[in-house]
């Protein structure tokens, strides 16, 4: 009973010095301004940080180039499957496509022969 008391009043008394050790050792940085140099440490050590990652995130971009041109090498295997396809496509497309293509040089064609015929089948007529 009496382990069991003193056991568990150590511990809260070890954590008031504790917090008590800690607010004497705040007051004693901020009294003696030692704050500016902790201050200081963090901000030399992220600036380094930033510039590593600057520096990693410059040779992860160089990266992702070189694997960009390599998946494009890659699909390149790929091109003459789809240059074929599209050959297919273009035939077909120029099959369906070639009468309107032709088509306005020789309606002009025709609409001038188409009058010279109309005047010649009129004037023939009577």
């Amino acid at each position: 009973m009496e382990d069991l008391t003193t056991n568990t009043t150590v511990p809260s008394h070890h954590h008031d010095n504790y917090a008590k050790e800690n607010k004497t050792i705040l007051r004693m940085w901020h009294h003696n301004h030692s704050l500016t140099l902790p201050f200081i440490i963090m901000c030399v050590i992220t600036a380094v940080f930033l510039c590593f990652a600057q520096i990693s995130l410059m040779l992860i971009k160089r990266r992702l180039n070189v694997l960009k041109e390599v998946t494009v090498t890659i699909s390149a295997s790929q091109l003459e499957e789809l240059i074929e396809k599209k050959r297919e496509r273009d035939q077909n497309m120029f099959t369906i496509s070639m009468p309107p293509i032709r088509g306005p040089p020789s309606y002009s064609s025709i609409d001038l022969s188409d009058d010279s015929q109309a005047d010649n089948s009129y004037a023939s007529h009577p």
